[in-house]
């Protein structure tokens, strides 16, 4: 088993098998991108050798998150919904004008569920935060 493998499994083992990792290879190195596919309700992180995928829910009948290419254009680590009963959104990385973004949530159900925006269980939603930067483009499709 190589040394790259070893640690993907390492991590899988560590962070349990809430999303998966693994290696794209040598010489596709790209950009970090966001996706996210609202019919599987995943959310992928790529940034050359790795991408992690993990489970995620977004906006409800009423509330859809919008489909598109966004950037993110602002990071917030403790963000407040004062629309929705000053709700915690811990992790925010803001991608559309209109309020919606990627953040932590105390429910992340397995269907769509938010008022838009995209949740993620805490742990994950700081992990992608902490890899994050302003202009990483997201792609909701």
């Amino acid at each position: 088993m190589t040394v790259l493998k070893r640690i993907l499994l390492g991590i899988l083992l560590i962070f349990g098998m809430s999303h998966t990792a693994t290696a794209v290879p040598q010489g596709q190195a790209s950009k970090p991108t966001i996706t996210i596919d609202l019919k599987a309700q995943t959310l992928t992180y790529q940034n050359g050798g790795i991408a992690r995928t993990f489970h995620c829910s977004t906006g409800r009948e009423g509330y859809r998150t919008p489909k598109g290419k966004f950037t993110v254009y602002a990071k917030e680590r403790h963000a407040i919904s004062y629309k929705y009963g000053n709700t915690p959104m811990p992790f925010t990385l803001w991608f559309h004008s209109a309020g919606y973004g990627i953040h932590s949530s105390t429910s992340v159900p397995n269907y769509p569920a938010s008022q838009g925006c995209v949740r993620l269980k805490y742990e994950e939603a700081k992990w992608l935060f902490e890899q994050v930067s302003v202009g990483t483009p997201v792609i909701i499709k």
